[in-house]
């Protein structure tokens, strides 16, 4: 198998979907939404059972609920469905939505800050440069997509489902060992990153049990999936104006049969 870096501006699921590449790693949001387009990507397997998604802000903000973001600069993806899922549900009054870019400066500069991260990383970071953060989970407001998705196209499985079948549970296999002992796996990530260091990848390993190994999941079917999850989301979508309305049923964006 050769793996091919993505990261932002790669449009994943364009590529899978096109058949230019056989697998890809795909949040749920962007699959319904990629789907309703027209593109006949689907979901595999979902390792992240709780979305690590979240909105940071600093310690002493007076900010303690995503209900509480007004007035203040939110650096966010605009575009982004979370970011429309807060607008529509709390209005973001006040709020002077800015790019985020990937970096950690602009929230740095300015105490009235709250900024887009993932609860695996970013929290830590900030407070080892002394910045003492607080993580407001979109999970636990309602939010939740499937996280780093596992995807193919539908021609991938109607052609080659023994392949499918494979790269599902060598997948399951991967993340299973990192979850048990992460050492190994972190030593290569961070051969491959300036930015991730051997402490940030410890932790992270840690958080990610946390989001990972819930309920069944944690037991049995490993990146398991439900109709209800995907149900429950596309409706979101729609009703933020993330995605048109689907005329076919969720159940064509995602399967479960390749999981043991």
């Amino acid at each position: 198998m050769e793996i091919i870096k993505g990261g932002p501006g790669t449009p994943v699921e364009i590529e899978v979907g096109a058949g230019r590449m056989d697998f890809g790693i795909v949040n749920a949001d962007k699959i319904l939404s990629t789907r309703a387009e027209g593109v006949p990507i689907v979901g595999l397997m979902a390792p992240f059972q709780i979305s690590p998604r979240c909105i940071i802000v600093r310690d002493d903000s007076p900010v303690k609920t995503l209900a509480d973001l007004q007035n203040l600069t939110l650096i966010a993806n605009g575009m982004k469905p979370f970011v429309k899922y807060l607008q529509h549900k709390y209005g973001l009054a006040g709020v002077d939505v800015i790019p985020y870019k990937g970096g950690m400066a602009t929230f740095l500069a300015n105490d009235n800050a709250a900024m887009q991260g993932y609860f695996t990383s970013d929290p830590y970071v900030l407070n080892s440069k002394g910045v003492k953060v607080r993580s407001l989970m979109l999970a636990d407001d309602g939010f939740n997509p499937y996280t780093s998705v596992l995807v193919t196209s539908e021609e991938m499985i109607a052609e080659h489902p023994d392949v499918v079948q494979n790269v599902v549970r060598a997948s399951q296999t991967g993340w299973l060992s990192y979850l048990v002992l992460p050492r190994f796996g972190n030593a290569e990530i961070a051969s491959q990153s300036e930015h991730m260091d051997a402490e940030i990848l410890k932790y992270g390993a840690k958080q990610q049990r946390l989001l990972m190994l819930v309920g069944d999941a944690a037991t049995s079917n490993f990146g398991q999936m439900t109709e209800v999850r995907w149900q429950q989301l596309h409706d979101q979508l729609v009703e933020v104006g993330a995605t048109k309305k689907s005329d076919k049923s969720v159940t064509h964006a995602f399967t479960t049969q390749f999981l043991d």
